[in-house]
C-alpha cells in the first residue's frame, strides 16, 4: 500500500507511491512519526530491517541503509514478511545505483519522481509474487494431504489382506479341527473294539449257545 523512501536525516521524502483508500490514511500519521524518531536510532555503520505492528491488520516494513535512507512500506500482517523485505531491499539497492551521489544534494520533496516506475513494477512482481506463494503453498498441503490419504489407503487395503488371509486361516484350521475331532472319535472306537470286542463276542457266542441248547432241549 503506502511506500515511502525518505532521507532519514530530515524526513525529506524522495520518492513515493500513496494509496488513496481512506481507511489507509490514518497510517500516515504512524508512518510519519516512524521517520521522524529515526534520526535517533539510526545506525550509519548497518543496514537494518525493522518490522512495526499497528493497531489494524496492518503492519509496517522499515529498512534503513548506510547511505541516510530509509524505506517503507505498509502491508496486510497476512503478506509474508520475507517477501516485505526483500521488496525494500530491491528497491534500496535499485535506488542507490541510479541516485546515490544526489541523495544528499536534493532540496524539494519528490525529487525522484521517475524512480515510481521502477516501484510500481517491482511492487506488482512482489505482490504476484506472494499469490503464488500461496497457490503453491495450498498444493504442497493438498498433495501432503493426499499422500497421507493415499498411504493410509495402502494400509487399509493391506489390513485388508492380512484380515483376509487370517480368515481363510480361521477356516482352514476350524475344518482341520473338524477333521481332527471325527478321527479322535474313530481312533476311540477302534481302540474300545479292540480292547473290549473281543470279551463282547465271547459273550455274545455263549449266549448264543444257551438259547441253542434251550431250544433243543426243549
Amino acid at each position: 500500500y503506502h511506500i515511502l523512501i525518505s532521507r532519514i536525516h530530515d524526513q525529506l521524502p524522495l520518492v513515493g507511491i500513496e494509496d488513496s483508500e481512506k481507511n489507509l490514511l490514518k497510517y500516515k500519521k504512524d508512518r510519519n512519526k516512524i521517520l521522524k524518531e529515526l534520526p535517533y536510532t539510526f545506525n550509519p555503520q548497518e543496514e537494518t530491517l525493522t518490522k512495526i505492528d499497528t493497531k489494524g491488520g496492518y503492519v509496517f516494513y522499515l529498512l534503513t541503509d548506510r547511505a541516510g535512507v530509509a524505506y517503507i512500506t505498509l502491508c496486510e500482517k497476512s503478506f509474508s514478511q520475507q517477501l516485505a523485505f526483500s521488496f525494500l531491499k530491491e528497491l534500496s539497492k535499485e535506488f542507490l545505483r541510479l541516485n546515490a551521489s544526489q541523495i544528499a544534494k536534493v532540496e524539494r520533496p519528490y525529487a525522484f519522481v521517475s524512480f515510481d516506475i521502477f516501484m510500481q513494477k517491482t511492487k506488482r512482481f512482489y505482490i504476484e509474487s506472494s499469490t503464488q506463494s500461496d497457490i503453491k503453498s495450498l498444493k504442497t498441503e493438498l498433495n501432503d494431504v493426499k499422500n497421507i490419504m493415499k498411504t493410509n489407503m495402502e494400509e487399509i487395503a493391506a489390513n485388508g489382506m492380512r484380515l483376509n488371509q487370517m480368515n481363510d486361516m480361521g477356516s482352514k484350521l476350524k475344518s482341520e479341527s473338524s477333521k481332527l475331532k471325527k478321527a479322535a472319535i474313530n481312533v476311540n472306537r477302534m481302540y474300545l473294539w479292540k480292547t473290549y470286542g473281543p470279551v463282547v463276542v465271547v459273550i455274545v457266542v455263549v449266549i448264543l449257545l444257551f438259547y441253542i441248547k434251550n431250544k433243543i432241549w426243549s
